[in-house]
């Protein structure tokens, strides 16, 4: 009898694909994970010898993932100097932003509960922008998945909007109509992910209008709602 895993079965090539791309995106996410995930270890005080004993990466490898600065910080034993996250990202504030953001283009109460059908917007980006924020907003306010932190989910979300903006680019049509919307789509998530970068690294602090994260109008609209929604 043959010690080979048998081959999954699939109902046709469609569904094959469908796995398929579900398992390079999840390949793509251990991608964008590996590098913030070892700084963070290795500043937490894990011996890069553990590092590489529990993952199987190289240690020229685990060295290469620091920064010349950091790794000549983590060699005099300055791990402060190893840059890391807050541990208290503001993400339910920024949750509260994005919503607003959505109401104003919608031009609705941040308060409504139900927003208005896409169709309902006369200008396809100004909608698609309202969907991402929206979007993004209900998945900041759920649980992150298991075995994630809080600030790994985040970190993570960031990546995929990344890789979200290089597709956009690439998979917009050749239209004029195409390229605006592609280009729209391609700004939203390249801003999201900085912002939630810096919502990671600066904590509370980002909502500072004097950080230049977010306006201050956008900060008071934030706050205003959490506030309204807290006293419902």
């Amino acid at each position: 009898m043959s010690d080979i895993e048998p081959a999954l079965a699939f109902d046709d090539p469609h569904q094959a694909k469908i796995i398929l791309h579900a398992f390079a995106e999840a390949q793509r996410d251990l991608d964008d994970r590996r590098d913030p995930l070892v700084r963070g270890a290795l500043a937490s005080g894990v011996d890069p010898s553990e590092v590489h004993a529990i993952t199987g990466m190289s240690r020229s490898t685990i060295d290469r993932i620091l920064s010349p600065t950091a790794r000549r910080a983590y060699r005099q034993g300055d791990r402060d100097a190893v840059l890391v996250a807050d541990p208290f990202p503001p993400a339910n504030e920024y949750a509260f932003i994005l919503r607003a953001r959505a109401a104003q283009l919608w031009g609705t109460s941040p308060q409504q509960p139900a927003f208005p059908d896409p169709s309902s917007l006369i200008d396809d980006e100004l909608a698609g922008r309202a969907m991402i924020y929206r979007g993004t907003a209900k998945m900041l306010e759920g649980a992150p998945p298991p075995n994630l932190t809080e600030d790994a989910w985040l970190q993570l979300m960031a990546a995929r909007f990344r890789r979200a903006a290089t597709s956009s680019r690439t998979m917009a049509s050749s239209s004029a109509r195409g390229q605006a919307e592609g280009r729209t789509y391609r700004e939203t998530y390249l801003q999201m992910a900085r912002e939630i970068t810096a919502i990671r690294r600066y904590g509370q602090a980002a909502l500072d209008p004097a950080t230049g994260v977010f306006s201050a109008d956008e900060i008071a609209a934030g706050r205003d709602l959490s506030l309204r929604s807290d006293a419902s």
